[in-house]
This record gives structure tokens, C-alpha cells and sequence, in this order.
């Protein structure tokens, strides 16, 4: 089990360029590419429409009519050339999306100088309705301890309105001795995170059960204002150090300007600002921790598809940097 939770800390630095915490869900966004719901956004399933949620952006492109799609995310680390991800769709003969892989390896952020974290191969299953139904790890073999791999399978379930109610973890981790060659395969117990909503189908609660280690007990709840945006995030558990309360700020006109987080990824407050343009579209999060600064800017193509995403972080107090790049790739498929 605790294979995984270091798992899920890399998810959640990633996550992190959306805000200043996150859920430890992955799902597919509708313009085809996936995410990890930022900080208490909940599950989002989805159909072929390409919307922004929760930042005043409303950017749809009919993908049934034109059948546009995003085909591909190559992104590549500067300061650690080579470490290079693709990330491929796939889709049926009606652009429903059926299949993401993500190929290939980033560089560490937040561990800085260069070191790959990322998987070296990750799937992702769709349903007809855009509902993630599976998902396959495997990672790359660990440098400080060769022959050393993971590898986890995770199913999501739905009830009969489509909302989650759980996803069920498990990981297998097969270990070679330098020594002797023999081969070791440790199965994990499997390990769970339960969702409950209120009338209006929105997630009001999260709980992860570790089941054999009650020290991983975890759960999140969710508050919405009076127009049904998400107002508040708190979670909390047995993990003490982990716990944070999340903020989310709007303008008038119910667009996302400003996430506060008092314990943002375990190492202090955190205030994420997002900035768009005249037409609404979401071009820079600058996420301010103690410690240093993580900026996320996007820029579009002429019919308002994300281009460009650039990813800077920058903490010289610890020597901390680095800068990717996130080309999207838009066509037929």
C-alpha cells in the first residue's frame, strides 16, 4: 500500500499546476486528454465537448459534428533533455474516446534535478459515456534498486446515474536479487476510496480505506455556494501532515480567481491565481507557496483548442527548478 501512496504524491504534485491541492483521482477531461481533479473538484465524466469547469472558461467545439479531436500531449523537460512523455488517444468510429497511453518519462519536479518519476507506461479505459473504467501502471525500473517494478491495476464503479461511487486499488511490485537473481513478487492488499453525494448529484465526501493500515485512513469533504460552485475542500485523516483546508474564490460573474490552501502538498499555504483573457479563456495559474512558485501558462490555437502549456517552477532556497512543455496535438482521428 504504500507503493501506491508514493504513487499518488507524484499524481498530486502534477495536479498541483491546476490549483493547490488535489484529489487522487485521475479522469479524462472532454477534449480528450486526462487530469487529476484539483482540489476537491470531484470526478468528472465526460462526454465529446470540450469545456472548462469552475474557471469561467466555456470553450465547446461539437467533436460529434466535426469530429476534432486531441489526438496526442508530447511533453518534454528542458532542464533533463531526453525525458520526454506521449500521451495518445484513441477513439472509436463516432470520436467517442476510448483509450489513453501515456508513454515515455518526464523529470522530477519538486524532487528537482532532473530525476524521472513518471511511469514509463500508463492506460487508460473508457466507456461509451466518457466514464474511466480502468486503468493499468506500469513503471520503469528504479535506478537505486534495479529489477525493481510496480505495477497497479485500478477499476472505477458507477451507480445507475453515472456518478462514481468507488475505485479499487491494487498494486503488484516484483523485486530481483542483485545477488542470488531470484525473483520477488509482493502482492498488496487492495485498498479503496468510496464517494457519496448530496441531492443535486455533487461529491460531498471522499474516504480512502487502506483496510490493513489504519494509519492511511484518509477522507475528504466538499462544500458548494449558493450557485452550486465548489466553495470549500477539507481533508483530513490519520495522516496528520497531509491535512489542508482548500478556499476557492470567484469574481462576480462566478469565474475562479484565487485557491488558498493552508497546507498545499504537505508544505504550507499556497495561493493559486488564475488569469484569462478577453474571451475567457483560462492562460495563466501562478500557484505562490513559501517556498517557491509554479506557473502554468497556456496559450490556444485559432479555434480556442489549448496549444501550448508551459510549466516553470522555481524554488532557489533549495535549488529547485525546472520548465516542460505540453504540445497538443488536435486532428482527425
Amino acid at each position: 500500500m504504500r507503493h501506491c501512496s508514493i504513487m499518488i504524491i507524484f499524481l498530486m504534485v502534477g495536479a498541483s499546476l491546476a490549483g493547490c491541492t488535489a484529489n487522487e483521482v485521475v479522469t479524462g477531461n472532454n477534449d480528450g486528454s486526462t487530469n487529476t481533479g484539483s482540489g476537491g473538484g470531484g470526478t468528472t465524466t465526460n462526454n465529446n465537448n470540450t469545456t472548462t469547469n469552475n474557471t469561467g472558461t466555456n470553450n465547446t467545439t461539437n467533436l460529434t459534428e466535426e469530429c476534432v479531436v486531441l489526438l496526442q500531449i508530447i511533453e518534454t523537460a528542458t532542464q533533463a533533455p531526453g525525458n520526454t512523455s506521449w500521451t495518445n488517444n484513441t477513439y472509436d468510429s463516432d470520436c467517442n474516446l476510448i483509450k489513453t497511453t501515456t508513454d515515455g518519462r518526464i523529470s522530477g519536479g519538486i524532487g528537482g534535478g532532473g530525476t524521472p518519476y513518471s511511469p514509463d507506461f500508463w492506460v487508460l479505459n473508457f466507456d461509451l459515456k466518457g466514464n474511466i473504467i480502468s486503468s493499468n501502471f506500469t513503471s520503469a525500473e528504479n535506478s537505486q534498486n534495479p529489477g525493481y517494478q510496480q505495477f497497479s491495476n485500478t477499476t472505477y464503479y458507477y451507480d445507475v446515474n453515472d456518478l462514481l461511487v468507488s475505485i479499487k486499488y491494487q498494486t503488484t511490485a516484483v523485486s530481483v536479487d542483485g545477488g542470488t537473481g531470484e525473483i520477488y513478487i509482493d502482492h498488496y492488499d487492495p485498498w479503496y476510496s468510496n464517494y457519496s453525494y448530496d441531492s443535486s448529484g455533487r461529491e460531498i465526501m471522499m474516504i480512502n480505506d487502506y483496510g490493513s493500515d489504519p494509519a492511511g485512513l484518509r477522507w475528504h469533504n466538499t462544500t458548494y455556494n449558493q450557485n452550486g460552485l465548489i466553495e470549500t475542500y477539507t481533508a483530513d485523516g490519520n495522516f496528520e501532515d497531509a491535512n489542508h483546508n482548500t478556499t476557492y474564490y470567484y469574481d462576480s460573474n462566478d469565474v475562479l480567481i484565487q485557491i488558498y490552501s493552508d497546507n498545499a502538498l504537505q508544505m504550507g499555504e499556497c495561493y493559486s491565481n488564475f488569469t484569462y483573457d478577453s474571451g475567457g479563456l483560462l492562460t495563466q495559474i501562478w500557484a505562490e507557496y513559501g517556498w517557491g512558485d509554479l506557473i502554468t501558462n497556456t496559450t490556444y490555437d485559432a479555434d480556442g483548442r489549448v496549444s501550448i502549456e508551459t510549466i516553470a517552477f522555481d524554488a532557489p532556497d533549495y535549488s529547485m527548478h525546472y520548465f516542460n512543455t505540453r504540445t497538443h496535438i488536435w486532428g482527425e482521428p
